[in-house]
């Protein structure tokens, strides 16, 4: 169910899950450094079944993630681990 009132925090809350995997993907991966905005772009961040899940496009490695969201009004928290990268 949408809430509107609760967009902002939602939105906060996801750009926080791609800064945290672009930030676990950097140290895993020095070499196949990516700009921010385009990591961006190649990440979405969304929910199953009330569990989010990241999906990442053909621009990057194969991942397998898990992830954790949280976000209150004026705070918004993610965590990610890396498990494993396949690199091509």
């Amino acid at each position: 169910i949408s809430v509107p009132s609760k967009s902002a925090e939602r939105f906060a809350v996801r750009f926080a899950a791609r800064e945290a995997l672009f930030k676990a993907y950097c140290a895993w991966q020095p070499e196949h450094r990516i700009p921010f905005l385009s990591f961006c772009n190649a990440v979405s961040i969304t929910k199953r079944n009330g569990i989010p899940e990241v999906l990442i496009d053909d621009r990057l490695p194969e991942c397998k993630i898990s992830i954790s969201l949280t976000h209150t009004r004026t705070i918004a928290t993610a965590f990610v681990i890396l498990e494993q990268i396949d690199c091509k």
